[in-house]
């Protein structure tokens, strides 16, 4: 965890004040925007860039170590929230599918250190590149960017609003959650909207496609629980829809930043000469466990739902963009990448919890993890790689 910080922290700082003119990122115009020095930048997700300013003078850095520090700190603040935030999901997750008899076994197979890093490699895993080309990482896109603060920031909202809606879906139904449990989701969903929406759009056209294939399938019978679930989307929405008008009432005369269909692929395009291939590379892992375990995957409530959402967000990317002269921004991929991200966390979820319990007597079984966990540590190698990059200051 220490070791984590500390390099973590030395990216942000570094790409706060562009070092050596190098370590490119969006950290230096956040930066101007929190200070108010930016004019040309405007932002309708406050959060981030709140949180620069209270750690600026709660701290009295504006009288010590200025700006630079304070957007560095906010920015490992949230990354640090993401990782306790995912440790709990994992650690209540693995923990309710194992019974009292396994538990014992699995403390002595599986140590407290494992398992922590496994939850830690999650957040270094990456999109495989070319070594040695230039903006390796717009080409692929991947589930760990680290050059955008408000991505980051968002971040730990994005997990904990997924796990929780996964929870929901299984209760709802029953209509055995808890009404506090819906408050709760519902306001950790209008958070991460007023972080970074990318992902609301994401998560609730996935909600959409899950409580209507549900509703269908149960005949209708379930109209006043899925009403229910349904309306804790209503304040993020509302919170979405204000942000959106704020926007396009920011922007001038060009229509840049209005919400538009494009060509299909269009956008990645800019980037990639082969978007079929950059989607293989930027997902091998979580690819790799729907095509070997795709029975067991369509079973499993949190693979479930990662996968429609990555469908989604991989749909949102290749078919939309901003007008004018944002369409360079791409900004429709940071959905698709929040997808991404939740897709290897299920998985890796999914991956231990069939490695434990893999019945070693099925060779069949058994042999299915050896490309799982392969295509894990490949994603794993380059991820590390890819921060070894940011560390030198590539991009």
């Amino acid at each position: 965890m220490i070791i984590w910080l500390i390099f973590s922290m030395k990216i942000f700082y570094r790409q706060s004040i562009r070092l050596d003119g190098k370590y490119v990122s969006d950290m230096y115009s956040h930066m101007l925007y929190a200070m108010g020095d930016n004019v040309d930048y405007v932002s309708t997700y406050p959060i981030y860039f709140l949180t620069i300013k209270v750690i600026y003078h709660l701290f009295f850095f504006k009288q010590f170590l200025g700006p630079e520090l304070s957007i560095a700190l906010a920015t490992l603040f949230y990354s640090s929230i993401s990782v306790v935030a995912f440790k709990v999901v994992y650690d209540v997750y693995i923990t309710k599918h194992n019974n009292a008899q396994e538990k014992l076994s699995v403390r002595r197979i599986s140590s407290f250190v494992i398992n922590n890093l496994f939850i830690f490699s999650v957040f270094l895993v990456n999109m495989i590149f070319d070594i040695g080309t230039e903006d390796v990482f717009f080409e692929t896109m991947g589930p760990n960017p680290w050059h955008n603060g408000t991505y980051l920031a968002a971040r730990p909202f994005a997990i904990i609003s997924f796990f929780l809606f996964c929870d929901l879906v299984d209760k709802y139904e029953r209509s055995i959650a808890d009404r506090k449990e819906y408050i709760c989701f519902s306001i950790v969903f209008v958070l991460m909207t007023l972080a970074k929406p990318s992902y609301t759009l994401v998560l609730g056209a996935s909600a959409a496609v899950v409580l209507l294939y549900r509703f269908i399938k149960g005949k209708f019978s379930t109209f006043s629980q899925t009403l229910k679930l349904s309306l804790t989307f209503v304040p993020p929405l509302i919170v979405l829809i204000i942000q959106y008008v704020l926007m396009c009432a920011w922007e001038d005369g060009s229509g840049a930043g209005r919400l538009t269909l494009t060509a299909f692929g269009k956008v990645w395009a800019h980037y990639s000469d082969n978007i079929p291939l950059s989607i293989v590379k930027g997902g091998l892992f979580p690819l790799l466990i729907l095509v070997i375990y795709r029975k067991k995957a369509f079973k499993d409530t949190y693979m479930r739902i990662s996968i429609v959402s990555y469908i989604i967000g991989l749909m949102s990317y290749l078919s939309f963009s901003e007008a004018g002269r944002r369409e360079f921004d791409a900004d429709f991929a940071w959905g698709y990448m929040y997808s991404l991200m939740i897709s290897y966390m299920a998985s890796l979820i999914f991956l231990v919890l069939e490695t434990r319990h893999c019945n070693k007597s099925e060779k069949k079984e058994v042999l299915k993890l050896i490309p799982s966990w392969a295509g894990y540590m490949v994603n794993l190698v380059y991820g590390i790689l890819y921060f070894i990059v940011l560390l030198n200051g590539g991009r």
